[in-house]
């Protein structure tokens, strides 16, 4: 799943209209772990870090233990070489943010199926993993 279904499900909202993105990602959220099948990215919870210090008003300890929480809640998928090669050259030929590819390829290289993703393409099929914008 991407940085942006897990802020939402945390809660942190923007405009009003979030709200319905909030309610759906917390359910998402609830059921991809339930199910045992929730994977996230390193990058998607240091990206969630990131956002959360900026939006969240909380301190830099409580950020942490929040973090921590989404990260028990399912399998951490590694950033390595062969992931950074990867999402390198997904980025230059499908034209992705680097960071977007990054969790793309990670997705792929954890065996993922689906990604949640609100900002890559709703449709978009690489190497065996389908992005889906719940929001869609």
């Amino acid at each position: 799943m991407d940085t942006n279904i897990l802020v939402y499900a945390a809660g942190l909202r923007r405009v009003e209209a979030d709200e319905p993105k909030i309610v759906l990602a917390g359910a998402l959220l609830n059921d991809l772990t339930r199910s045992g099948l929730l994977r996230i990215s390193a990058q998607t919870l240091a990206e969630f870090r990131h956002v959360l210090m900026r939006r969240s008003g909380l301190d830099g300890r409580s950020v942490t233990a929040k973090v921590a929480k989404y990260l028990a809640l399912g399998e951490c998928l590694q950033t390595n070489q062969h992931v950074l090669e990867q999402a390198f050259q997904l980025a230059a030929e499908h034209n992705l943010q680097t960071y977007d590819a990054i969790i793309l390829a990670a997705a792929a290289q954890g065996g993922c199926e689906v990604l949640y993703s609100e900002d890559m393409q709703h449709g978009f099929e690489w190497n065996g993993v389908l992005v889906v914008n719940p929001f869609a």
